[in-house]
């Protein structure tokens, strides 16, 4: 809920292909603190999996709309 607001425009500023490389990052890294029976790590693990849906509803979404108004102006 923190995340998603500011995740968006993140996308645009840095990159919206830097941005979904760290979607896969941070969403393995989300993954992998699972398998950890410490309470912390597992706490760790949610934040960076919702910040992993943040990434993912927000920058593969704007990276589409990008390349689509890229084509749509070829054909206009």
């Amino acid at each position: 809920m923190l995340f998603g607001t500011i995740v968006g425009s993140l996308a645009d500023k840095q990159g919206r292909r830097r941005a979904c490389v760290t979607y896969c990052i941070t969403y393995i890294l989300s993954c992998i603190t699972k398998h950890s029976p410490q309470y912390k790590i597992l706490m760790v693990g949610r934040v960076l999996g919702g910040i992993a849906t943040s990434l993912l509803f927000s920058a593969f979404e704007s990276w589409l709309v990008a390349e689509h108004n890229k084509v749509s102006r070829r054909f206009l």
